[in-house]
């Protein structure tokens, strides 16, 4: 019997800008970060409520956009990884640790270009032009796979929703 797996991808939210001799683990998210985090929580709760899993980069302003985003969720996701492998991860990275997927819901909570290049790799042209696939400041894009073989494919996903703070505030 064949299962879908559920994905969400989300860049984390707007940060500081990285000051001369900072460090960019610790910066944090800015206070329109954090109201865009919550707003797209509760976007994301209406479309995935049976969020299961979270695997988000350890940065400061990744794991921060991961507390927003559940802050009003009743019982959120059982499991939260902070992947040190996930900051500034590469495809081959990303396409690793999507290789343990169940059909459990997961948030993928990370950095550009990573997550652009995933979902670039992980979304097919076959039904047609592939939407846009950039992800600006907590943007969410769901995407939806097939678990019938031992591994992810490339082009195997289709993208299930999408949302961004400036859509959701005019929509």
């Amino acid at each position: 019997m064949k299962s879908v797996a559920t994905i969400v991808v989300m860049r984390h939210a707007q940060a500081i800008e990285l000051r001369p001799g900072g460090i960019d683990l610790a910066r944090t998210l800015t206070p329109r970060g954090r109201e865009d985090a919550r707003r797209m929580g509760q976007w994301l709760r209406l479309q995935v409520p049976n969020l299961a899993r979270v695997i988000s980069s350890p940065a400061v302003r990744a794991a921060q956009t991961v507390e927003t985003v559940l802050m009003d969720w009743p019982a959120p996701a059982s499991q939260t990884v902070f992947e040190p492998s996930m900051y500034l991860a590469e495809l081959e990275t990303l396409v690793g640790l999507l290789a343990g997927s169940d059909a459990a819901p997961c948030l993928f909570v990370g950095h550009n270009p990573g997550l652009e290049d995933l979902l670039q790799w992980l979304v097919s042209e076959a039904e047609g032009a592939r939407p846009d696939l950039g992800l600006s400041p907590a943007a969410i894009t769901v995407v939806k796979f097939s678990l019938d073989t031992d591994r992810v494919a490339q082009g195997s996903a289709r993208v299930d929703c999408q949302m961004t703070p400036d859509r959701l505030a005019r929509d």
